[in-house]
């Protein structure tokens, strides 16, 4: 076989796998799960097995490079991804569960499917840790569908605590430090901060907001 052969089905693999179009990050709470404990930076290339065993029934296969997806099951990089940020080479799927080595995760978030995958050091975050490192460096949003009587700021961590304000259609919200479901942050409108104590997640686990990351 020739060298022009060669590269010429490379070059037809390569445009058989589906590019990532756009960045992903959640729009609404629903797009993550209640259950989910925090975050998981995948590798390129990953195996999700049914159980967190080596020897257990392989359940999906990605392989990616922030350019191209493909996927076993022919998803698309949003079904996967609840962090996609290709020119900061940021990737994060959900995790729901972890034991020593394993972590498991949310592979299809539309049916919410779930399996395991062998885990590496630094890639898991809890909620606590990637809101502190990304929340407090790009500020935070809400989601689409919040509503108002959850976007209120308190002078403390507790909803019987006097309400100091009613955060609108904030320029930014910066984050200072995230206290259990709390978080202390600045809310700037119309160019007025107001600082004080707003919910980032209720106690079902239903989140309100995300770390802007951009």
């Amino acid at each position: 076989m020739n060298k022009r052969l060669i590269l010429s089905i490379l070059l037809s693999i390569l445009f058989m796998l589906p590019s990532i179009a756009d960045d992903v990050l959640p729009k609404k709470s629903s797009d993550i799960n209640f259950d989910a404990i925090g975050l998981y930076q995948v590798p390129l290339k990953f195996s999700v097995y049914q159980m967190p065993d080596k020897k257990a029934d392989i359940i999906y296969r990605a392989n990616w490079d922030y350019k191209t997806f493909n996927s076993s099951n022919d998803q698309t990089a949003d079904d996967l991804f609840t962090v996609l940020i290709q020119e900061k080479e940021l990737a994060y799927v959900q995790v729901t569960d972890y034991i020593e080595d394993w972590v498991e995760i949310i592979y299809d978030k539309s049916n919410h499917k779930k399996g395991w995958i062998p885990s590496e050091d630094l890639r898991f975050m809890t909620w606590r840790s990637f809101y502190n490192m990304y929340g407090r460096k790009y500020g935070l949003y809400y989601f689409a569908n919040v509503q108002n009587d959850s976007k209120k700021m308190y002078s403390s961590t507790d909803e019987e605590s006097q309400i100091i304000g009613q955060i609108n259609k904030p320029l930014k919200i910066k984050l200072t430090v995230i206290k259990g479901n709390w978080g202390l942050v600045t809310s700037v409108e119309n160019n007025n901060g107001k600082s004080g104590y707003i919910r980032w997640r209720n106690d079902n686990g239903e989140i309100y907001l995300f770390p802007a990351i951009k």
